[in-house]
């Protein structure tokens, strides 16, 4: 494997740092939601991921009531499975979901409340 094909691009990098300057410059859930909802949550979640938010105003996003913020507190957890198939199988209704680690499935459903 080539050190291109394991690194991020510097380019991916210094967005997801810049997304992330933006995000702490906000002072409030309101605020982030003004300032990227017109983005899709994936994204934002991803750009969250990879850059460097406050984990406070992030702690605040993720609870906050609106339903981009709850979109938002679903996808991001996700990011965190041990690999971007593993995430995406987490879901419940995706064929994939029951060759998850059952760790996965557990995490799944205590963030969403989930019987599964």
């Amino acid at each position: 494997m080539q050190v291109s094909e394991i690194s991020p691009k510097l380019s991916e990098f210094a967005y997801a740092e810049g997304f992330a300057q933006r995000f702490n410059a906000c002072s409030s859930p309101k605020e982030v939601l003004a300032q990227f909802s017109h983005l899709p949550v994936a994204v934002v979640a991803r750009a969250l991921y990879d850059g460097s938010p406050n984990p406070l105003l992030l702690g605040a996003v993720l609870g906050h009531h609106a339903p981009y913020c709850q979109s938002l507190a679903q996808e991001y957890p996700l990011l965190f499975a041990p690999s971007g198939a593993a995430a995406r199988c987490a879901r419940p209704g995706n064929a994939r979901y029951t060759m998850c680690t059952p760790r996965i499935q557990r995490a799944h459903a205590a963030h969403t409340g989930s019987t599964r």
